[in-house]
């Protein structure tokens, strides 16, 4: 399982797009990065690794215009959940979820 970190830009994009119904998509992208960022699956939400410029940052599609993309970063062996006590296995810092990509 990973844990999810929010920039405070991807905070208000999350309102934003709850606001404008997108609310189970986001919740849907959000279940998937938690148990495994590279999964393509489910399929409608377009997984996709960037090149150039924006490598290293990671998207999926929640409706025809707006991305969810975020960056998958190590964990150094220190973070637990602290429900489980489960050492994560790394961390998803969510970029931007409003527009295209950053």
């Amino acid at each position: 399982m990973y844990r999810v970190d929010w920039t405070r830009d991807a905070k208000k994009d999350r309102d934003i797009a709850i606001k404008n119904g997108l609310g189970a998509e986001v919740a849907k992208a959000l279940k998937t990065v938690r148990q495994n960022p590279r999964d393509p699956n489910p399929p409608e939400h377009r997984y996709e690794e960037l090149k150039g410029k924006l490598k290293g940052i990671h998207t999926r599609r929640l409706d025809y215009t707006n991305r969810f993309a975020y960056q998958i970063l190590q964990n150094d062996g220190n973070d637990k959940n602290p429900e489980t006590g489960e050492i994560y296995e790394g961390i998803v810092k969510v970029i931007c979820m409003w527009g295209h990509f950053p």
